[in-house]
């Protein structure tokens, strides 16, 4: 049998019209009928602004600490005043297996609140992990800008020494190692002068002159230290990535004047010019869709067709598999769907304040839950060595060795036991998310939407979509992600 609590609630201005034991009545009958049972139930009388309400506070604390299945209610907006609040708290209950459910009103109680809202709300803990992300990327980028060393290995002609910031905390930076600044002046020089990466690698290790790892020098090395701006005294923080600082970052920060330069600018500009880029003509098309758009009549991919006049067509029709012709214009189809989502992000800015307080709320809720779990279980554990403690003098004296020795065994399960829910209690860190913080991970989206960029488009689409069908008579339908 289900656990239930019933919860109820009337404004000042509307007791007239609903009072709290019809509400409440409607909620036993109804559980009654399905077999449900009721362990508690809550109501308030709410007079005041929207998170004025001490029983419904309390009860949101025991779902989230497992006393419930359901939680019932009368009507949806009996739970929450606003769409957005109603919409966050029942997702969030539901990913800690508790449903809420109203009584007199279908069982989809998701409320339409308008499904781009519903991505932003939904997709809370992926928002999460990019905000955190975001504040550790502030702050690396702050210490950036102070040009200390943010880790990894010096490039070559330089060296890591330790020191202290203005809070005392230990920090590296950059210093000049003076054997290895004439090979790269030597490097510079020689690239200035004419001489290829080849010739230049040959120069070295004809030279004797290895690597930092007593190795030869390649060309790939040498045309990454000439590409190299620290050289220059020029830091790019967030350029790459650890994995792969070829990787490109459009907005990396560049700080200059914080790393001891080992050749001037002059140098550097020659070098430059020795570089030649290529004209390269690229016949290949960009498919923006790729991977997102099906074909509605048997499923399968559409898939690019070049000629006179670009499209995406059945995969099966394309591969003589299927008898029917499904296909669309190529900027037809990717002008619909750039239109539909610039619509959807520049059309439907949400309440940020109203998010932010309803997700500020929610947590402190959940926090302060976990905080009675971490010292009830802190405090059973105090039990348990006491207890444990007093088998093990006991067993010293020879009394019931036998029987002893297996409560103390079954003692040591539930200590490991509740050791192991403490760890996972204190791996759970609750956080405040601020407006600003919503407003400006929005403000990406809608940047992104207006880029000309493609690969930005794709991205965007990518995170955004989670498939587009083409029917036979032209009919399209997008499938939004639910989550951002």
């Amino acid at each position: 049998m289900k656990k239930a609590t019933a919860y109820a609630r009337v404004s000042t201005t509307e007791q007239s019209k609903t009072s709290i034991d019809g509400q409440l009545d409607t909620i036993r009958n109804f559980a009654k009928f399905n077999d449900i049972k009721i362990i508690e139930e809550f109501w308030d009388k709410e007079s005041g602004g929207k998170m004025s309400r001490p029983n419904f506070d309390i009860m949101i604390e025991n779902a989230f600490a497992g006393k419930y299945d359901l939680i019932l209610v009368e009507k949806i907006d009996r739970f929450a005043r606003e769409d957005i609040e109603a919409t966050l708290l029942i997702k969030q209950l539901e990913d800690a297996g508790i449903f809420v459910m109203s009584v007199l009103e279908p069982a989809d109680v998701t409320t339409p609140s308008g499904r781009f809202q519903r991505w932003i709300m939904l997709g809370f803990g992926k928002l999460e992990r990019e905000i955190i992300a975001d504040r550790t990327k502030r702050r690396m980028r702050d210490t950036a800008k102070r040009g200390y060393w943010m880790g990894g290995i010096p490039p070559y002609g330089y060296k890591t020494v330790e020191v202290k910031d203005n809070e005392g905390r230990i920090r590296k930076k950059l210093e000049i190692i003076e054997e290895e600044a004439k090979v790269i002046r030597k490097i510079f020089e020689l690239h200035a002068d004419g001489k290829g990466l080849s010739a230049i690698a040959e120069f070295l290790n004809n030279n004797n002159i290895s690597t930092r790892k007593g190795k030869p020098w390649a060309k790939t090395t040498i045309y990454d230290l000439l590409k190299n701006k620290k050289y220059i005294g020029i830091y790019e923080y967030g350029k790459g990535t650890k994995r792969n600082h070829h990787s490109k970052n459009s907005k990396p920060l560049i700080i200059e004047n914080v790393i001891p330069p080992i050749i001037d600018k002059e140098l550097w500009e020659k070098s430059k010019k020795q570089f030649r880029t290529p004209v390269r003509i690229s016949m290949i098309r960009n498919y923006l869709l790729r991977g997102k758009i099906f074909c509605a009549e048997c499923g399968a991919p559409l898939v690019g067709n070049g000629g006179k006049k670009t499209m995406y067509v059945c995969s099966n029709w394309k591969s003589r598999k299927g008898d029917h012709y499904v296909g669309i214009s190529k900027n037809k189809i990717e002008k619909h769907v750039f239109l539909y989502l610039k619509h959807l992000l520049i059309d439907n800015r949400p309440n940020f304040k109203q998010i932010a307080n309803t997700f500020n709320y929610l947590y402190k809720t959940k926090k302060q839950s976990k905080n009675r779990k971490i010292e009830y279980i802190k405090n059973t554990l105090e039990e348990k060595y006491e207890q444990r403690k007093n088998i093990i003098n006991a067993i010293k004296k020879g009394v019931m060795i036998e029987t002893l020795t297996q409560e103390a065994k079954q003692i040591e399960r539930e200590i490991k036991e509740l050791n192991l829910q403490l760890e996972k209690l204190m791996q759970n860190v609750y956080f405040e998310i601020t407006e600003e913080e919503l407003e400006h991970r929005w403000n990406n989206l809608t940047e992104m939407i207006l880029s000309d960029d493609e690969d930005t488009l794709k991205e965007l689409y990518d995170l955004l979509i989670e498939k587009i069908e083409v029917a036979s008579d032209g009919y399209i339908k997008i499938i939004d992600k639910d989550i951002l």
